[in-house]
């Protein structure tokens, strides 16, 4: 072996018991454990103008129940929208399903026609057959938070008690609300359709009232990975709501692009 090769030999094996020695004088507690990042698919959220004296209004809840058929359970949610003031949506038979904060997103979206899909908070959409499409595209996205929810329902008061959890997967350097909303299904009542007038027609997921008033409330303009929200709200429910056939959304929202960076939904616990 030629003294050149020899003493590269030699401070290789220096340096490779340098670095055990090193190792070995790491503490456990001194490591560095990097945190995984999790990704969370994102659920998607449509939000569907609708009225009982719309006529072509039945097809899109069809449509929209087609699309959760289709999908995983929880992985698309439905609210189904009936402003006031227009023609659409005038209480029909003696039975109101409009509400203030259908009323507020109807003059923001200010869709063209009835029935129309706002997707994640994107511009209305007319044409039930790009619905879909819509929602499958979102649906192949991660989100960069995970929502969680616990609703309680006090028969005896009729009080509903609603607290979230949210937990950041990434860094989000925007503006975020909080909306929680309650939505009530088997809602039998007059519909128009196409043909003769329904008198017991199901109205599904529809917008009954919002815990965090009309556009929710904000939690702040930048958030960091694994922050973790946290909050509670309460109403008492009115009379002609039916308590086991409602459930809450909480959705996270960006306020100023309305944007909706995760959806989840939740039955409602009644507590004696």
């Amino acid at each position: 072996m030629t003294k050149l090769n020899f003493n590269i030999l030699a401070a290789v094996l220096i340096g490779s018991a340098s670095l055990l020695i090193a190792c070995d004088n790491i503490a456990d507690d001194d490591r560095l454990n990097e945190l995984p990042k999790q990704e969370i698919k994102r659920n998607v959220l449509i939000q569907e103008f609708t009225g009982q004296r719309c006529p072509n209004c039945p097809e899109g809840a069809a449509m929209v129940s087609d699309i959760i058929a289709d999908n995983p359970e929880g992985s698309v949610v439905a609210v189904s929208l009936h402003p006031s003031g227009t023609n659409f949506t005038r209480p029909l038979g003696g039975l109101n399903l409009t509400s203030a904060t259908a009323t507020a997103y109807y003059n923001y979206y200010r869709p063209t026609g009835f029935p129309a899909a706002v997707i994640d908070g994107d511009t209305p959409a007319t044409n039930i057959a790009t619905w879909s499409a819509k929602v499958y595209n979102e649906l192949s996205t991660n989100s960069p938070v995970d929502i969680e929810i616990d609703a309680r329902f006090s028969t005896e008061d009729r009080k509903l008690s609603v607290g979230y959890s949210l937990m950041m997967l990434e860094t989000l350097n925007a503006p975020a609300t909080i909306n929680l909303w309650v939505v009530e299904s088997g809602i039998i009542g007059p519909q128009y359709t196409n043909g003769p007038q329904n008198p017991t027609y199901s109205h599904n997921h529809v917008l009954r009232g919002s815990l965090t008033g009309d556009w929710g409330v904000s939690l702040g303009n930048s958030f960091s990975f694994a922050d973790n929200l946290q909050g509670s709200y309460e109403m008492e429910l009115p009379a002609e709501w039916v308590a086991d056939n409602c459930h809450i959304v909480a959705f996270l929202q960006n306020p100023d692009s309305k944007f909706v960076y995760q959806v989840v939904e939740a039955h409602i616990n009644n507590v004696e």
